[in-house]
């Protein structure tokens, strides 16, 4: 899995509303993680799922210097300051919309856009349960059935 923000934009792309999101990331291989080098390369981009806490208003964080944490039962707690590769997960929506929106394509208002992952992919397999905390988005408690 992977702790994320998720982003609701308006029909400009800007970003009007944020909370905690946790990506369930799959494999299509029966060796999951153990899979060669690049079989798991081609794998960077299995979704199998989107849990989002709840919505609020977006505003500006410093995003660099957010504590963010993640408990998964049975495993030490992941506590850090920032880790988003571009320091700033909003900064990608420009980019994004306008790759959404070439060719006179629309955006919908109120489409959910992901931004990357906090600290990297965490290894889970069965059902998982959790807690997703960042400073200035409050705490996310999570619950999903695994499924094949």
């Amino acid at each position: 899995l992977e702790a994320e923000v998720a982003f609701r934009v308006a029909a400009d792309g800007s970003p009007e509303a944020m909370c905690i999101a946790v990506e369930l990331v799959a494999s299509r291989w029966a060796e999951g993680m153990d899979a060669p080098a690049l079989l798991r390369m081609a794998d960077f981009q299995s979704n199998a799922g989107l849990l989002l806490g709840d919505w609020q208003p977006y505003r500006a964080l410093d995003w660099a210097t957010v504590e963010w944490r993640l408990s998964l039962p049975g495993q030490p707690d992941i506590l850090r300051r920032g880790g988003h590769s571009l320091a700033n997960p909003a900064a990608v929506l420009p980019a994004w919309f306008q790759h959404a929106t070439r060719d006179g394509a629309t955006v919908k208002a109120g489409t959910v856009v992901t931004a990357g992952a906090w600290g990297g992919l965490h290894a889970w397999t069965g059902p998982v349960q959790g807690t997703l905390a960042f400073e200035g988005l409050g705490e996310f408690a999570f619950r999903a059935a695994a499924s094949r």
